[in-house]
């Protein structure tokens, strides 16, 4: 069943609204604020992986970073290199990525 078929044609003119105002509740200001301690931690270990190019031992100023599973530093590191920058914009694009897949889950 199509999400047009699911919902009365109100409904699906409210959705297709609340998605196009998600965008610019999302990204307008995403990269203007510095980043708080725990994603600057998120992105240096990140950034370290790109750097020595070692994916499954984290590492934080050359230390073994044990302290929290490497899959999220994963994604911001794809981040970085998808966007081809390391700056706040692109260590934060993960977050709202899923963001974005948490509200169409409460959505559902």
């Amino acid at each position: 069943m199509s999400l047009r078929e699911a919902l009365s044609p109100k409904e699906y003119t409210l959705f297709w609204i609340i998605v196009l105002l998600c965008f610019p509740a999302f990204f307008i200001n995403l990269g203007m604020q510095t980043l708080n301690e725990d994603e600057a931690i998120r992105s240096l270990v990140a950034f370290e992986m790109l750097c020595n190019k070692n994916f499954i031992v984290p590492t934080l100023n050359g230390l073994p970073y044990y302290y929290k599973p490497p899959l999220y530093n994963w994604f911001i590191a794809l981040s970085f290199l998808v966007f081809g920058q390391i700056n706040e914009w692109t260590a934060r694009f993960p977050t709202l990525l899923f963001l974005g897949i948490f509200a169409i889950s409460i959505y559902r």
